[in-house]
Order: C-alpha cells, then sequence, then structure tokens
C-alpha cells in the first residue's frame, strides 16, 4: 500500500468517526437532561399536571371532610352535654 493510499484509508476513518460524532451530538441534543426522549418528557409532564391536579382536588375534600367531621363533633359535645 503506497503512502497515498494509507493516507487516503485514515482520512477516510476520521471523517466516518467525524460524522458518527457529529450524529451522536444531534441526537443528543435532542433530548432533555436525564436521557429522556421529548415524548417520555411530554408524558411525564402530563402524570405531573394530573398528579398535581388530584392533589389538589384531594386537598378540597380532605378540607370539606374536617369541616364536616367538626360539626359532627361540636353537635356530639352539645348532645353529651344535655
Amino acid at each position: 500500500m503506497t503512502r497515498l493510499e494509507q493516507a487516503t484509508k485514515r482520512l477516510e476513518q476520521a471523517v466516518d468517526r467525524l460524522e458518527q460524532a457529529a450524529g451522536q451530538a444531534q441526537g443528543s441534543s435532542a433530548k432533555p437532561a436525564g436521557g429522556e426522549s421529548a415524548p417520555a418528557n411530554g408524558q411525564l409532564r402530563a402524570e405531573l399536571e394530573k398528579a398535581r391536579k388530584e392533589q389538589a382536588d384531594l386537598k378540597a375534600v380532605t378540607k370539606d371532610v374536617s369541616r364536616r367531621l367538626d360539626a359532627v363533633i361540636s353537635r356530639l359535645k352539645t348532645a353529651a352535654e344535655s
């Protein structure tokens, strides 16, 4: 193999490695931190929003139940005192 052929082969190998690195860099820049793909990230956001809404709903129910229990306890105390 001549020096020119060796140099050409090394140049082709270097170009291949650069193309692979560029492809990997483009693929990784499209992914958010943590390695999650964009659809998975969107799904996580939707699940988080759903969980937040459920938490707010449960908080409202808890508040209502607490208020109602306080009213029942107050009536029971009044009835016990009579």
